[in-house]
């Protein structure tokens, strides 16, 4: 009897160093600027969440990645509900300590900082912006250095999603697209280093009925592109060129 007591204890004693981690989620919806980060980072404070549960079309891309690097240094998983494009796809899902995207969700890519300069005359811009532009790409690279992501996927996101004219001649990034997001296929992202679990919509057919849940009718996009190489790159550097006429 005295030898059944102490296997109890032992076994009793060994489970409970080990307790399971409970999993404590936090939820937000909107568009990612200073004050939605912010407002994370507080709430995180007080409860320390270990699951940032994420709805968003995006936002400014210096909050975006303000945001992902606390994920990463406190460790936090990153879920997507509904819509996480642009910004929240391109750095908030990725810096997680896992990337979950759920049934139904729409995750889509938008053009970067860095999508636009190769195609930006730096002697062109003014000196203030100049300083944004360095600063901005600098923080991205080291963003993708981090986490081991090929960044060749976001520069080339301007040839996917096809250029034609400037809106604003004095500010060449504000262009109009032909396709307005784009969602990769599963197998070009884990190539470059964007490994999300879950869902993800196989072909054209699946990704068009998740889109006519999250988006307005009449937008174009594109989906997939694989192994293709894009031959659009004169395309884009000609749209640089020519100014939109309304």
């Amino acid at each position: 009897m005295k030898r059944i007591a102490i296997i109890f204890l032992t076994v009793f004693s060994i489970a409970g160093c080990n307790p399971k981690k409970i999993e404590t989620k936090h939820s937000v919806n909107g568009q990612i600027t200073k004050e939605f980060v912010s407002q994370i980072m507080v709430e995180y404070q007080t409860n320390k969440f270990n699951t940032l549960v994420i709805s968003s079309y995006g936002g400014l891309e210096e909050a975006a990645i303000e945001l992902a690097d606390f994920i990463h240094e406190n460790k936090i998983k990153v879920t997507a509900k509904n819509v996480c494009m642009s910004s929240c796809a391109m750095y908030i899902l990725p810096s997680g300590s896992s990337s979950y995207v759920m049934d139904d969700t729409l995750v889509a890519f938008h053009p970067s900082v860095i999508s636009f300069e190769e195609f930006i005359d730096m002697s062109q811009v003014p000196t203030s912006r100049q300083s944004y532009l360095k600063n901005s790409y600098a923080s991205i690279y080291r963003f993708h250095e981090i986490h081991s992501i090929d960044n060749t996927l976001v520069k080339r996101a301007l040839d996917v999603l096809t250029p034609l004219c400037v809106n604003d001649v004095s500010n060449p990034m504000n262009l109009r697209l032909q396709y307005s997001f784009w969602i990769p296929d599963k197998k070009n992202l884990e190539k470059h280093g964007y490994i999300f679990l879950g869902y993800w919509p196989e072909n054209r057919q699946e990704a068009e009925a998740l889109v006519s849940l999250r988006i307005k009718p009449g937008v174009e996009w594109v989906f997939g592109q694989g192994e293709k190489k894009i031959e659009n790159n004169e395309i884009t550097k000609l749209a640089f060129r020519s100014i939109c006429n309304e």
